[in-house]
């Protein structure tokens, strides 16, 4: 990579390492990911008609991990893929909280997807496990729920639609 002349940026720490590890000559920098005002698309009233949605690839981790919570009779819960710009948008604003889960075993926080969330007021459950890896205080935005045994407290944050929207208020500016 340095004989190219290339930079590689990433948003985590991990991968930072991970590539310096690979490339140790290589010039590799962490590119902290904040907040701006254009990220701001979803309309602030939202109705949460969909209840809790995912949007994303259904990687094998995250179908494992969906399929359970599918099981719930107590949640109304969606998957979506291929979803972006207004429909995406659409979607958030008719969703009660977006449930995050790790793409792979790596488990990196999907920072950038949370930003995302944060940017638009959308309160944000992510499934997390003992070996998340998150740079800073990024765990601080997140409703934290345990990814080896999601679906009670899934349920349990479904039943309370309003701490989930007192969640949105003063946490877009990052």
């Amino acid at each position: 990579l340095s004989r190219l002349g290339h930079v590689i940026w990433d948003y985590s720490s991990e991968n930072v390492r991970t590539f310096l590890a690979a490339f140790p000559d290589g010039r590799i920098q962490r590119m902290r990911l904040g907040y701006h005002p254009q990220l701001e698309r979803v309309p602030t009233k939202r109705d949460g008609s969909e209840g809790f949605v995912f949007y994303g690839s259904l990687t094998p981790h995250r179908q494992d991990v969906f399929s359970r919570i599918a099981l719930s009779e107590r949640l109304r819960m969606q998957g979506f893929f291929g979803v972006y710009g207004w429909q995406r948008e659409g979607l958030l604003a008719r969703s009660l909280a977006v449930v995050n889960i790790h793409s792979h075993a790596a488990r990196i926080l999907e920072w950038p997807r949370i930003l995302f969330l944060i940017a638009n007021r959308v309160p944000c459950l992510a499934l997390l496990h003992a070996r998340t890896i998150a740079d800073d205080d990024q765990l601080s935005y997140v409703l934290s729920v345990d990814e080896q045994s999601p679906t009670p407290e899934l349920e349990a944050w479904f039943s309370v639609p309003d701490v989930l929207r007192s969640h949105e208020i003063g946490r877009a500016h990052v």
